[in-house]
């Protein structure tokens, strides 16, 4: 090969080569994170789809007339691997990865704008949750302690911090002022005291213990949710890998249902007469209060070919729509 072939030729188009007095501006993103996240998908108060993607945070009308529309909160430096909805249904929690990994608390409603930001995790957040009021937020972080942080967003003060686990967290879930984790055959109820935070280890008993991967929770007396849980009556469910059903009441199993779904349930969506659950076996199914299955079973199907096998990670609904995201990155509309 000749010296010269990598020799600079001169351009033979004539005129100014500056760069151009131009800015890009994002437009639209195709695409929906699905590895190695859960319950990353949310309906807001206006009827519009959250989610995420890279480091970008998409709000996407769902309505026939405006589907067509994206607007974005780029407050993130890193790839978002965790979200959360406040309880007013339009403020939103993002957690990222990477080393020095932060939290964004940002409005979805009209212009996007940050509200709060978070930092303090290493590796990244695995998972967010508001509390009731929506004035505290509980995250776990993927580091090798799973550090369970709470916070008072909107002073953006840390409040309390602790060791998760040995093993890995998947989820995390305030219930009045207690907090309930769940991962690796393990289930943890939490007791902020002072800056810190004492747990006591939920008791499988007789069965053995299973991963858990979601938490979901109503109270024991009328589900609905009392900001006061002295007592420690708690009453949440999860949902196992072994596609199972725990119920927890005061640490220890209140009820198990086998078989809820044929693989691992990776999301829990609490609505008004019960709750939904997506799971790997690629169904979502709708249950009541008391446990029970309402209705046939919502088979997703893969819209690449009939053989592939769709697993479905997430699922949200809210005023009539439903929305499920699968592990293959496709975004479902149910039903309406």
């Amino acid at each position: 090969m000749s010296s010269n072939s990598f020799t600079r030729q001169e351009s033979q188009y004539p005129g100014d080569r500056t760069a151009p007095k131009a800015s890009l501006r994002l437009e639209w993103v195709y695409g929906y994170r699905a590895a190695n996240c859960r319950s990353n998908i949310h309906l807001t108060e206006n009827g519009e789809l959250v989610y995420f993607s890279a480091a970008v945070a998409i709000v996407q009308s769902i309505s026939s007339r405006d589907r067509c529309q994206q607007r974005f909160f780029l407050g993130h430096d890193d790839d978002i691997i965790s979200s959360c909805l406040h309880p007013n249904k339009n403020i939103i929690a993002t957690g990222q990865i990477g080393k020095r990994a932060q939290i964004c608390v940002w409005n979805s409603q009209g212009i996007i704008k940050l509200e709060s930001l978070l930092q303090g995790h290493t590796d990244g957040v695995g998972a967010i949750n508001f509390s009731l009021d929506g004035e505290r937020l509980a995250s776990v972080g993927i580091d090798c302690e799973n550090t369970i942080k709470i916070w008072h967003w909107g002073r953006g003060k840390l409040l309390a911090t602790a060791v998760g686990h040995s093993q890995r967290v998947f989820d995390i879930c305030f219930y009045g002022d207690h907090v309930i984790t769940c991962g690796i055959q393990h289930i943890r109820f939490w007791t902020v005291l002072g800056n810190t935070l004492q747990f006591e280890e939920g008791q499988f008993g007789k069965s053995e213990a299973q991963t858990l991967m979601c938490i979901g929770h109503f109270l024991s007396s009328d589900t609905k949710q009392s900001t006061e849980s002295t007592d420690n009556d708690y009453l949440c469910l999860t949902g196992a890998i072994n596609g199972d059903f725990y119920i927890w009441k005061k640490y220890k199993i209140y009820k198990l249902i086998h078989g809820a779904h044929n693989s691992a349930i990776y999301s829990i969506d609490m609505i008004p007469d019960g709750f939904l659950t997506s799971s790997k076996d690629g169904l979502i199914k709708e249950w009541t209060k008391d446990f029970s299955p309402t209705r046939q079973p919502i088979r997703i199907p893969c819209l690449i070919n009939l053989i592939e096998e769709v697993s479905v990670c997430s699922v949200a609904s809210r005023n009539g729509y439903c929305v499920a995201g699968t592990r293959g990155g496709t975004l479902l509309l149910l039903y309406q």
